[in-house]
């Protein structure tokens, strides 16, 4: 499975797969997605490195999933 930006996401990392809920933004049903969030690639005094960090957002706007739709 992949998510919207082409990551390859196995929800079998995640022990009772990836959260189902609500976006705490807009309030619609979804499946949560893993997002890298991270800078990318860097170098730092003459090291270089890659920024990961994956993020478990809603799909639709990258929001929190929350587990009862707030009012």
């Amino acid at each position: 499975m992949k998510d919207r930006y082409g990551f390859d996401v196995d929800p079998s990392d995640y022990e009772d797969g990836l959260p189902e809920g609500f976006c705490k933004n807009c309030g619609e049903p979804c499946t949560a997605i893993s997002v890298d969030d991270g800078i990318g690639p860097y170098e730092f005094w003459g090291m270089r490195g890659n920024d990961i960090r994956v993020c478990i957002v809603s799909p639709c706007c990258e929001a929190d999933v929350i587990q009862e739709k707030e009012q």
